[in-house]
């Protein structure tokens, strides 16, 4: 019969000052938040009785070295083996660690991650705690220490039974410490992964969040009344709760854009601006990119079928022409007219013939600073008042989950406004939630509203823009029920610890002929040096220049985003 698990015992100071010597230091208290948050979620087994054969085992060997010469240099590893065998009562322990044996495989890992460990005598003791470890389970150490002690009992040397007992104790100890290793190991590497997350940087600024819940209830089907001043229709009208609207030029304004407004306001609207955050993202948070729609489908996430329509690939680009017709007002309270400017400024256009007619392919467009200085500042230093979304959001399928678009959306800058307040989570109503997610309650059939949010919520968490959903107890799906939503771990870690991955500066995005030779320059790279990291031909690269004003074919711009996205190194800001 396999004994039971130990499990180790600690405080958070207690593992973080384990982490000391591993990890530095802005990373020691995320590494103990993600091992806390874990340890709930194991399934193993409770600590072994008294009456075990491993417990009754280390009482003897105990005893044993107690009376030896050997005890003043093994009692650290006895209190510390005494921690994990013997239940105990006092409190204050708040983490306790499942000792789950780490495979050969993990062990290779972890001689491997030591490595970086900038104190050399800690990295020596932990390659010792190791190889000691080596085919080791808590069925072999059990019978270690059994047979040690039974041959106390039929030996009479009694300084080789005391080696005997404290080489067993020792490798006892070995297991127990590569099994904290390995478990704080598992957490780095989560860590590293989500440190390398792509996300989308959102503005938490007021006048964003309110675009963005107007933009929620425009209405969804059936005509919208809007108001018409100076040849400009009001789409969203302001009131006293944020005193902000969107306006449309009505003069000369192409039909089809006319029907992409109306789609726009439908929930294609969030996930395009989803899309178009992420792309601002992507090329450096600096208000500005070089939009192309090979690359608004790809942070779409489109199949290669519908990449290729004609059909869909004029619907987003109208779509997101549409967007670079609006405007947006600001009002002072006395209703007078603030500022006004496009949503998008467009300073470049590029186009290709398609058939008989010219399509759009790329613009260059500024957003308006109002909806990004949270991200950058007008100096051009990184805002303070920005917000982490997941990059996937604009992936999500609106007509399947179209509230965990807004509530992708809306959640994070609600999140950064908590935290600026003391806060590490969300607390709604369940009819503030509703409203939020902006579903529609139905007098008839009240359970379908619940059923909704569930299934947006799940559709959220399962990207990584949501953390844990908690009701209060008795209060799940009710109006006046308390919910708390809490942001993902990779979220907190980027508002709470401020970790980032370092940005990478020679990425660029390269729409024309004329594009491409500024960027090779700003490299610093010859037409030959950049066609040979490329993996194209001089000559591809030299006709692609001369025509500057055309757009890039499909295989350079495959071949400059392969080259443009390089793994992120890790590292703390």
């Amino acid at each position: 019969m396999l004994p039971s698990l130990p499990r180790l015992l600690l405080t958070p100071a207690t593992l973080e000052e384990r982490l000391r010597p591993l990890v530095e230091v802005a990373l020691r208290r995320p590494l103990v938040e993600r091992i806390l948050a874990q340890q709930d979620c194991t399934n193993a087994q409770e600590a072994p009785s008294p009456e075990s054969r491993l417990v009754r085992a280390f009482h003897g060997l105990r005893s044993i070295l107690e009376g030896s010469p050997l005890y003043a240099g093994a009692r650290r590893t006895i209190d510390e083996l005494a921690g994990v065998f013997i239940p105990s009562s006092e409190g204050g322990a708040s983490i306790s660690i499942p000792l789950v044996p780490p495979t050969d495989e993990r062990l290779d890992e972890l001689e491997s991650w030591i490595q970086i460990v900038p104190d050399e005598r800690s990295a020596t003791s932990w390659r010792r705690q190791i190889g000691q470890a080596r085919g080791l389970d808590w069925t072999r150490v059990e019978a270690l220490l059994v047979e040690a002690l039974e041959r106390h009992l039929a030996a009479p040397d009694e300084r080789s039974i005391a080696l005997g007992a404290l080489q067993a104790l020792l490798h006892a100890h070995a297991l127990v410490e590569v099994s904290v290793l390995a478990q704080i190991y598992s957490a780095w590497l989560a860590l590293q992964r989500d440190l390398r997350r792509p996300f989308i940087a959102i503005d938490a600024g007021k006048t964003h969040h309110t675009l963005l819940t107007r933009w929620r209830d425009l209405p969804k089907d059936g005509e919208m009344r809007v108001q018409t001043r100076d040849g400009r229709a009001e789409i969203i009208a302001p009131d006293a709760r944020g005193k902000m609207g969107l306006l449309l030029d009505v003069h000369e304004i192409p039909l089809q854009l006319v029907e992409a407004i109306r789609k726009w306001r439908s929930w294609h609207g969030l996930r395009h601006w989803a899309a178009l955050q992420r792309l601002f993202t992507d090329a450096g948070r600096t208000g500005r990119i070089r939009w192309n729609l090979n690359g608004h489908m790809d942070a779409l996430g489109l199949a290669a079928r519908s990449r290729r329509e004609p059909r869909i690939r004029n619907k987003i680009a109208h779509e997101v022409e549409a967007l670079t017709r609006l405007e947006i007002a600001v009002y002072n309270t006395d209703g007078s007219l603030r500022l006004r400017g496009p949503i998008l400024a467009v300073t470049q256009r590029g186009e290709a013939l398609r058939g008989s007619e010219w399509a759009l392919e790329g613009l260059e467009l500024v957003i308006h600073p109002v909806l990004y200085e949270g991200v950058r500042k007008g100096s051009g230093e990184i805002g303070t008042l920005w917000t982490p979304a997941p990059a996937e959001l604009a992936q999500i399928d609106e007509r399947t989950h179209p509230h965990a678009l807004a509530l992708g959306l809306l959640l994070p800058i609600r999140w950064r406004w908590d935290y600026d307040s003391g806060q590490d989570h969300l607390i709604l109503t369940g009819q503030k939630l509703l409203e939020t997610a902006g579903i529609q309650r139905s007098a008839r059939n009240p359970s379908r509203a619940w059923q909704t949010l569930d299934r947006n919520l799940q559709a959220l968490q399962a990207i990584g823009g949501l953390g844990h959903v908690e009701w209060e107890a008795g209060e799940q799906h009710t109006l006046t029920g308390r919910c708390r939503l809490h942001p993902p771990t990779w979220v907190r870690e980027r508002l709470v610890h401020r970790l980032f991955p370092e940005e990478t500066s020679r990425n660029a995005d390269v729409l024309t002929g004329a594009d491409l030779a500024e960027w090779r320059r700003s490299l610093g790279l010859s037409q030959e040096a950049l066609a040979s990291q490329l993996g194209l031909s001089e000559r591809t690269l030299r006709r692609a220049e001369a025509s500057q004003d055309r757009t890039l074919t499909v295989s350079l711009r495959k071949a400059l985003t392969h080259f443009q996205r390089p793994a992120l190194a890790a590292s703390n800001q």
